[in-house]
Protein backbone atom coordinates (compact mmCIF):
# COMPACT_ATOMS: atom_id res chain seq x y z
CA UNK A 1 0.00 0.00 0.00
CA UNK A 2 1.82 3.13 -1.08
CA UNK A 3 1.85 5.79 1.36
CA UNK A 4 1.79 8.53 -1.38
CA UNK A 5 -1.63 10.50 -2.33
CA UNK A 6 -2.68 9.80 -5.94
CA UNK A 7 -1.10 13.34 -7.22
CA UNK A 8 2.38 12.91 -5.13
CA UNK A 9 5.28 11.67 -6.85
CA UNK A 10 7.47 11.59 -3.67
CA UNK A 11 6.89 11.62 -0.24
CA UNK A 12 8.61 10.50 2.81
CA UNK A 13 6.74 8.08 4.76
CA UNK A 14 6.07 7.27 8.30
CA UNK A 15 8.74 5.01 8.35
CA UNK A 16 11.39 7.24 7.11
CA UNK A 17 11.08 5.60 3.61
CA UNK A 18 11.08 7.67 -0.02
CA UNK A 19 8.33 6.26 -1.88
CA UNK A 20 8.73 7.73 -5.38
CA UNK A 21 5.70 7.37 -7.58
CA UNK A 22 5.75 8.19 -11.49
CA UNK A 23 2.33 10.15 -12.96
CA UNK A 24 2.08 9.26 -16.32
CA UNK A 25 3.19 12.70 -17.87
CA UNK A 26 5.95 13.70 -15.15
CA UNK A 27 9.54 13.25 -17.18
CA UNK A 28 12.40 11.45 -15.05
CA UNK A 29 14.05 14.81 -14.17
CA UNK A 30 11.35 16.45 -12.63
CA UNK A 31 10.54 12.96 -10.26
CA UNK A 32 14.15 14.09 -9.15
CA UNK A 33 14.28 17.06 -8.53
CA UNK A 34 10.59 16.96 -6.63
CA UNK A 35 13.04 13.73 -4.44
CA UNK A 36 16.21 16.07 -4.22
CA UNK A 37 13.89 18.15 -2.56
CA UNK A 38 11.53 16.12 -0.40
CA UNK A 39 15.17 14.52 0.84
CA UNK A 40 16.55 17.38 1.71
CA UNK A 41 14.36 18.28 4.24
CA UNK A 42 13.59 15.50 5.45
CA UNK A 43 16.83 14.81 7.30
CA UNK A 44 17.25 10.92 5.50
CA UNK A 45 20.85 10.65 3.88
CA UNK A 46 21.12 9.55 0.52
CA UNK A 47 22.95 6.57 -0.37
CA UNK A 48 24.42 5.49 -3.62
CA UNK A 49 21.82 4.51 -6.83
CA UNK A 50 20.88 0.46 -6.43
CA UNK A 51 20.61 -1.50 -9.76
CA UNK A 52 17.99 -3.44 -10.65
CA UNK A 53 19.90 -6.72 -10.60
CA UNK A 54 20.49 -5.95 -6.81
CA UNK A 55 17.05 -6.44 -6.14
CA UNK A 56 16.32 -9.14 -8.95
CA UNK A 57 19.37 -11.15 -7.57
CA UNK A 58 22.15 -11.65 -10.26
CA UNK A 59 21.36 -15.45 -10.24
CA UNK A 60 17.67 -15.45 -10.80
CA UNK A 61 16.21 -16.10 -13.89
CA UNK A 62 12.98 -14.86 -14.50
CA UNK A 63 10.25 -16.38 -17.07
CA UNK A 64 7.88 -14.02 -19.01
CA UNK A 65 4.24 -14.99 -18.12
CA UNK A 66 2.47 -12.94 -19.54
CA UNK A 67 2.26 -9.63 -22.17
CA UNK A 68 -0.74 -7.12 -21.17
CA UNK A 69 -2.02 -10.06 -19.03
CA UNK A 70 -2.40 -12.27 -22.25
CA UNK A 71 -0.15 -15.39 -22.31
CA UNK A 72 3.81 -14.58 -23.29
CA UNK A 73 4.91 -16.69 -25.90
CA UNK A 74 6.92 -20.15 -24.38
CA UNK A 75 10.38 -19.66 -23.64
CA UNK A 76 10.76 -16.02 -22.87
CA UNK A 77 13.45 -15.77 -20.02
CA UNK A 78 15.15 -12.49 -18.74
CA UNK A 79 18.48 -12.38 -16.30
CA UNK A 80 20.91 -9.51 -14.46
CA UNK A 81 24.03 -11.27 -15.31
CA UNK A 82 26.17 -8.04 -13.62
CA UNK A 83 25.07 -4.70 -12.37
CA UNK A 84 23.18 -2.58 -15.41
CA UNK A 85 22.52 -5.37 -17.75
CA UNK A 86 20.26 -8.07 -18.94
CA UNK A 87 20.45 -10.91 -20.83
CA UNK A 88 17.81 -13.84 -21.25
CA UNK A 89 16.34 -15.74 -24.68
CA UNK A 90 13.31 -14.39 -26.46
CA UNK A 91 10.93 -16.94 -28.81
CA UNK A 92 14.18 -17.61 -30.89
CA UNK A 93 16.87 -15.58 -29.95
CA UNK A 94 19.24 -14.80 -27.11
CA UNK A 95 19.75 -11.06 -26.49
CA UNK A 96 20.83 -8.83 -24.00
CA UNK A 97 21.36 -4.97 -22.86
CA UNK A 98 22.69 -2.15 -20.75
CA UNK A 99 20.12 -1.24 -18.15
CA UNK A 100 19.99 2.93 -18.12
CA UNK A 101 17.99 3.98 -15.14
CA UNK A 102 18.51 3.17 -11.23
CA UNK A 103 15.97 0.60 -9.75
CA UNK A 104 12.93 1.66 -9.88
CA UNK A 105 13.06 2.89 -13.19
CA UNK A 106 13.53 0.76 -16.00
CA UNK A 107 15.39 2.10 -19.04
CA UNK A 108 17.16 -0.10 -21.72
CA UNK A 109 19.90 1.11 -23.95
CA UNK A 110 19.92 -1.06 -27.86
CA UNK A 111 18.49 -5.02 -27.53
CA UNK A 112 21.09 -6.40 -29.48
CA UNK A 113 20.31 -10.40 -30.50
CA UNK A 114 21.29 -13.00 -32.35
CA UNK A 115 19.57 -13.26 -35.51
CA UNK A 116 18.28 -16.40 -36.02
CA UNK A 117 15.08 -17.20 -37.95
CA UNK A 118 12.11 -19.26 -36.67
CA UNK A 119 8.02 -19.67 -36.52
CA UNK A 120 8.04 -17.21 -33.76
CA UNK A 121 9.88 -14.01 -34.94
CA UNK A 122 7.13 -11.76 -35.06
CA UNK A 123 6.01 -12.34 -31.61
CA UNK A 124 9.83 -11.89 -30.82
CA UNK A 125 10.11 -8.34 -32.58
CA UNK A 126 7.17 -7.93 -30.68
CA UNK A 127 8.84 -8.53 -27.04
CA UNK A 128 11.75 -7.17 -28.21
CA UNK A 129 9.72 -3.59 -28.79
CA UNK A 130 7.69 -3.83 -25.98
CA UNK A 131 10.84 -4.49 -23.57
CA UNK A 132 12.57 -1.17 -25.21
CA UNK A 133 9.07 0.70 -23.89
CA UNK A 134 9.49 0.20 -20.68
CA UNK A 135 10.03 2.45 -18.00
CA UNK A 136 9.53 1.10 -14.55
CA UNK A 137 9.75 -1.92 -12.72
CA UNK A 138 8.12 -3.78 -9.82
CA UNK A 139 9.31 -6.80 -7.68
CA UNK A 140 7.11 -8.61 -5.65
CA UNK A 141 8.61 -11.85 -3.69
CA UNK A 142 8.82 -14.27 -7.04
CA UNK A 143 7.26 -11.79 -9.39
CA UNK A 144 8.96 -9.27 -11.30
CA UNK A 145 6.49 -6.67 -13.38
CA UNK A 146 7.93 -4.21 -15.86
CA UNK A 147 5.56 -1.68 -17.09
CA UNK A 148 5.74 1.63 -19.53
CA UNK A 149 4.08 3.04 -22.38
CA UNK A 150 0.52 1.58 -21.77
CA UNK A 151 2.04 -2.03 -21.78
CA UNK A 152 3.15 -4.31 -18.71
CA UNK A 153 5.70 -7.77 -18.72
CA UNK A 154 5.06 -9.79 -16.13
CA UNK A 155 7.90 -12.80 -15.05
CA UNK A 156 7.80 -14.86 -12.47
CA UNK A 157 11.48 -16.21 -10.93
CA UNK A 158 12.83 -19.73 -11.89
Amino acid sequence: RPCCGPRVHVCVCSHRRVCLRRVFGVGRRRLAAAAIMVLAGSGISVQAEKTLSEFAGNQSEWVLVAIDGAPAPDGVTLTFPVPNRISGQGPCNSYSAQIVAPFPWFSLAGITATRMVCPALEAEQRYFSILEHMSAVELNGASMTLTGAGESLRYRAR
